[in-house]
């Protein structure tokens, strides 16, 4: 379709014309990585480093004439790029004989451009983005406890006179716990806060999740009844964000209501 010089009328009010002067599109990659682990510390690290750049790439072209019909083709363009990196480090430490405390640690740089071409005006995005976590395990013969915090931040520039300028950040700060209550009877426990913002909308959007279960094993440990708690706060709820080299999303969907289950 892209390649054929005829325009696909199936849609009145868009009209799709394909060119065959396109160039074939190409791809160039650069991928390093480096991992060390050192046994004796119980300690690793992970780095790589990618570079994504675009040749030619195959990209739409749209106008809309005084009856607001679309009309859209294809072009070469070329200044598309994507750089990416990420570091992660986990380190245990033996508290004593029977406790251990482990720590997870990542980061993730990038850098994305990408050439829009949007009624006839030509400008460019510039996605700068972060995301971090951090994470803190103890582990015991009575009770495993997990605290965890993660960060996502997009910063999107665009070129444009106007100095647009869109910035997404979402927070999430996790907490999980497995305790032995009594004899072979655990408790779970779920927790999840998330913040979630966006200068698109100027709104700030709050979401606080609780999951818990009891779970008792039997035959020995061979099969587990369990009962669950989900959504104890009856949030009814989940948010999710992305960004775009035209624009960001927030997405707000509906979930399952709290509920109660026998596994």
């Amino acid at each position: 379709m892209q390649l054929q010089p005829f325009e696909n009328m199936l849609n009145p009010l868009h009209i799709i014309k394909g060119n065959p002067n396109l160039k074939l599109q190409e791809a160039h990659q650069i991928n390093v990585s480096f991992r060390q682990f050192n046994l004796e510390k119980d300690q690793t690290l992970n780095t790589h480093f990618n570079v994504n750049v675009m040749r030619n790439q195959v990209s739409v072209i749209s106008t809309f004439d005084d009856n607001l019909i679309k009309y859209s083709t294809y072009t070469n363009i070329n200044g598309n790029f994507n750089v990416s990196g990420a570091t992660q480090y986990t380190k245990t430490f033996v508290l004593d004989s029977t406790s251990r405390l482990k720590i997870d640690m990542s980061l993730r740089p990038s850098l994305r451009r990408q050439i829009i071409i949007n009624n006839d005006l030509v400008y460019s995005s510039h996605i700068i983005g972060i995301g971090q976590n951090y994470n803190l395990t103890l582990l015991t013969d009575q009770i495993i406890m997990a605290l965890g915090f993660n960060n996502l931040h997009n910063h999107t520039i665009f070129d444009l006179n106007t100095s647009v300028q869109q910035v997404v950040s979402q927070f999430q700060l996790n907490a999980t716990t497995d305790m032995r209550i009594w004899r072979d009877f655990r408790w779970q426990n779920q927790i999840v806060l998330m913040r979630a913002t966006s200068s698109a909308t100027a709104i700030k959007s709050d979401l606080a999740l609780w999951n818990t279960a009891i779970i008792y094993p039997l035959f020995d440990q061979r099969l587990t009844l369990a009962l669950s708690i989900n959504d104890v706060f009856n949030q009814n709820r989940g948010i999710a964000q992305s960004s775009h080299s035209e624009y960001t999303e927030n997405i707000y969907r509906n979930v399952v209501q709290r509920y109660t289950m026998i596994k």
